[in-house]
């Protein structure tokens, strides 16, 4: 719950909910299978090498720390405090990042390289325009806000 729900339509709640559940989708759930997916892929005997899955075990908490963090820090500021400073910059800097990581993708050319790129172009242009959406609620909101001060 945002502290200016009594501010929006059922619309604006729509997309914000909508752009919230593919963010996380987006920024934790994806990574996460794929981490998971690309560590059992490339190793082969797990049972025989309980250092390698302790290591693996602690870099996927560290992994999953990161993430989540990362992910409260997106949902306060820009879902719960309807900011538009954070989802300015994650408008610029996703969309560079994901074409900056095709080429590394492409490098190590797999059926997992090749479905990151498919999930990343499925999923990344949806999420662009719903956080385009979702700056113009933030603005029209704070703007409302504002105005029912005075």
């Amino acid at each position: 719950m945002s502290m200016y729900d009594s501010l929006m339509t059922d619309s604006e709640i729509k997309v914000r909910k909508r752009w919230l559940i593919l963010t996380f989708w987006t920024f934790v759930v994806i990574p996460f299978i794929y981490y998971i997916w690309a560590y059992f892929k490339d190793f082969g005997d797990i049972q025989n090498e309980l250092k390698t899955l302790k290591l693996f075990a602690a870099s996927l908490l560290g992994f999953s720390a990161i993430k989540l963090f990362y992910s409260f820090v997106i949902w306060n500021f820009v879902y719960r405090k309807c900011g538009t400073k954070l989802l300015t910059l994650l408008l610029i800097t996703t969309p560079l990042y994901s074409l900056l990581s095709i080429r590394y993708i492409i490098k190590y050319s797999s059926l997992l390289s090749y479905s990151a790129i498919i999930v990343d172009f499925c999923t990344l242009p949806w999420w662009i325009v719903l956080s385009i959406k979702m700056r113009r609620i933030n603005k029209s909101i704070k703007q409302r806000s504002v105005s029912m001060t005075d």
